[in-house]
């Protein structure tokens, strides 16, 4: 049977409305080039510790790894606040990098020196990084979301 088949009856009963592809709007929000460079860097961070993670995750206890599955993720679910322009999407940011330290500074003697290190010039990084995009954001056209 061709795709898009269906029986008499059910075609009659129920047509088939075209849509009209051009007439869609485009979910493309702006977003200023400071917060793409601070995405790039933090994609770059999630890749890199996720690979040093697993390949020293089997030392670790149970909540650690938790922990920082937590730390690898959030990052993802910021940036996705910060390209699409949203109104909270520093404040969340920055919440998510107080909290990064705090489990830091709780669960850094389980994670080994090597990535213990290499989390604190992340978190460094981040929060410099952070810091620019603030200050740099608001000074361009920074478009509101009308979604919120």
């Amino acid at each position: 049977m061709p795709t898009g088949w269906c029986p008499k009856d059910v075609e009659v009963a129920f047509p088939l409305i075209k849509q009209n592809a051009g007439a869609q709007i485009k979910f493309d929000p702006p977003s200023n080039r400071w917060a793409k460079y601070y995405t790039i860097v933090q994609y770059v961070f999630c890749m890199l510790f996720g690979v040093l993670f697993i390949q020293s995750s089997y030392q670790l206890e149970i909540w650690p790894k938790m922990i920082v599955w937590l730390i690898i993720t959030l990052p993802l679910v910021t940036n996705g606040f910060i390209l699409e322009n949203r109104r909270y999407a520093k404040l969340v940011d920055g919440i998510r990098l107080i909290l990064s330290a705090g489990c830091l500074i709780l669960f850094g003697s389980e994670l080994g020196s090597y990535l213990t290190s290499i989390f604190i010039a992340y978190l460094t990084l981040s929060f410099i990084l952070n810091g620019l995009l603030i200050l740099f954001a608001s000074n361009e056209n920074e478009i509101i979301d009308p979604y919120l």
